[in-house]
This record gives C-alpha cells, structure tokens and sequence, in this order.
C-alpha cells in the first residue's frame, strides 16, 4: 500500500479531524462556527457534501480536507495520510489515486465564465457616493474609492444562501442585494475569476447574511492570484495582505503611492505570485489571528512568514508589518481608533510620511498617538 492509493472518499473524515484536533464534531455544521485557520468567529461551516471533507469559510475560501488540515495545522498531504495510513480503523478502504482539482475541464470553464459575464454586464466601476464607496468608506475613514483600481458597484445582484435539509445541499435565494465586485487577476493581469460580497440595502455594512463574502468559480482555483487595489507602475514597492478592507486602509495609508495587492486569504497570501522583474520590495500586511492551539501559530502571521521566505530566495526585498490592537484585529480598526482620536489625521500622516520617507505608515501613527496632539 502506498500513499497514491488512498481516495479522498475513503477517509473518515470526521474521526480523522477530530483525532487530529480540529473538534469537527460528527455531522455537517448547520450553522457557522470558529475557522480552525483563521479562528474568525462564525465564519467557518464543515459540510463534507462530497464526503471528501469539504468545508467553507467565508474568510479563507473553500476546500477539502487535505487544504484544511494544511492550513490548519501546518501538515503536508504526505504527512496527512501516512497518518490516516498508519492505523486502519480511519481509512475505509484502499483504491484509486488521490486526485486534487486544481485545473477545470473547459465545459466547466465556459460555464463558470458564463456567470461571470453576467456579473460584468452589470458592473460599474466604483466611484464616489455608491455603495462600494458607502461601504468601504464606513470601513476605512478617508479613503477615497476612486483611487482604487479593480472594484466594481452592481445595484442589484441575486443572493443565494446555500443550507441543508436532511443531509441534502441547496441553494436558496434571499432576494436581491447590492454588492461590490472585486477583479481576481493573475501575475499577468489575466482575469481569474469575480470575487462578490453582498451587501445591506443601504450599503454600509454586509448584507444580514452568513458567509455573504463569495469567490465565483472561474478559469481555475486560486493560485496567487491577486485583486489589484493601487497600480503604480512608477513605484517598484508592492503591499500585499489578505482582506480588501484591510488592504484599502493599507493603499490610503500608503497615499496610494505604492501598489497594493489584495490576495483574500491567508493560503492564498503564501502563494503570491509577484514578478522580480515588476517589484524590489514586498510589504506583507499580515492578519493578527488568534493562535490555533493544535499548531500553537496564528495562521495569519504563519502564512506571511512562509511568503517572506520563498521571496527571499527570489532575490526581493521583504518586510512584515503585524498592524493590530490585540487578538483578531486588523489595519481598519488600527485605522478607525486613530482616526477617532486624531485631528487633521490624513494630512498630518501624509506630511510626516513624506518628511521621515517612511514605509511604514501604521509606525507614524503609532507615534502620533503616542504624542497625544
């Protein structure tokens, strides 16, 4: 027996994760709970409808089993099953290959990129008084959307809610919703897929729904593929970070002067694929999670590490900056309290900035709370 003999389908899912620590407990989650990943509250549900330990996590995207426990806890594939394999009582049976889906079929392609044309002939880009600026500027004080590249507003856009009945999966629809539309590219600036989070009728906040932040299906799955917030090709710095909240406070941080990279979830992060050619330095922004206790790290900060490295060895200029105020918070609410707290904050940022040359703008507020004027 080796490990290419064992089918995703002949694990037991439930006892595996559970053994492992991840407290899935013995049946699909009804209801969203904790990411054991990204430890967001009621962000995580575990639905394993293709009996393939399927999961979704409106923070981190979607996956099976293997990514779950990779991202989880820090274990490759092999390491994986050479557990499961280990001890028969958690493997059913022993037969094909294990397949893992990275590449779609082109009858899939085409229906996924059906649906993504739908989207886009509804797509304005954002501007000023739309939702996504609505949205976005309750979030970030001070940002002004046009400055953004990217971002679309549709007025009105079906929402779905997926729920089960009886073990069974389906989709439900919840009405008509406005939404902000974020462009998925690759290295290249080749679309990938749309990425949609619905929002409230009065666009400022999300929708009342769970799990209302949604990657459609697009040419492929996610493989460093990016939402570009600020193209400058006249700077040679680039920031990248996981949410498009938090990188939007980064871009207005930065006075929109640098590029900014928007890579969704903390997987998808340590596989950014940046051009040496294009960047010298990489800001990563990285996500202050709550530590998982099965691995002891925070998954946020573990992902920016592992990026840090392979980009080293690229021949890149890199720096982490943990902007937080404590456990499970990020750049907006930095962003916010000063902004509460501060007088004349953006143009005070902006000048010290400038005179001190610095990278690091969350260090300049730092002090400038710190100075209490």
């Amino acid at each position: 027996m080796t490990l290419d003999e064992i089918k995703l389908k002949d694990v037991k899912w439930y006892d595996v994760l559970n053994r492992f620590g991840l407290r899935i407990g013995d049946k699909p989650w009804a209801r969203p709970g904790t990411c054991p990943i990204c430890h967001k509250l009621n962000s995580f549900r575990f639905t394993n409808y293709q009996a393939e330990g399927d999961w979704i996590c409106k923070s981190c995207g979607a996956g099976k089993g293997v990514r779950l426990v990779k991202d989880a806890l820090g274990l490759s594939a092999a390491e994986f099953f050479a557990e499961v394999r280990s001890d028969s009582v958690y493997a059913r049976s022993i037969g094909a290959p294990i397949v893992i889906e990275d590449e779609f079929s082109p009858r899939k392609v085409a229906r996924k990129l059906a649906k993504i044309k739908q989207v886009e002939q509804k797509m304005v880009r954002a501007r000023r008084g739309d939702g996504v600026s609505t949205y976005l500027t309750t979030r970030v004080p001070g940002l002004d959307v046009t400055r953004l590249s990217g971002l679309s507003f549709v007025k009105s856009l079906e929402f779905f809610e997926e729920i089960e009945t009886d073990g069974k999966k389906r989709s439900v629809s919840r009405g008509f919703f406005p939404a902000m539309i974020a462009k998925v590219v690759d290295c290249e600036g080749k679309r990938v897929t749309l990425h949609r989070t619905f929002l409230s009728r009065t666009a400022k906040q999300k929708a009342p729904f769970d799990n209302v932040k949604m990657q459609m299906g697009g040419i492929r799955k996610l493989s460093g593929d990016h939402i570009p917030l600020v193209t400058n090709p006249a700077s040679r710095v680039l920031a990248v970070g996981e949410g498009i909240e938090g990188m939007a406070t980064v871009a207005v941080a930065h006075d929109y002067t640098i590029n900014v990279w928007s890579m969704l979830n903390a997987g998808n992060l340590a596989k950014a694929a940046i051009s040496r050619d294009l960047f010298d330095l990489v800001i990563i922004y990285a996500d202050f999670d709550k530590v998982n206790k099965a691995t002891g790290k925070r998954a946020g900060t573990a992902k920016a590490e592992e990026l840090k490295v392979r980009l080293l060895e690229q021949g890149f200029e890199v720096v982490i900056y943990y902007v937080h105020m404590g456990e499970d918070t990020d750049c907006c609410d930095v962003w916010v309290h000063c902004w509460n707290r501060l007088g004349n904050f953006l143009n005070r940022l902006r000048s010290k900035r400038l005179a001190s040359n610095s990278h690091n703008p969350f260090r300049i507020l730092s002090e400038m709370m710190d100075e209490k004027v």
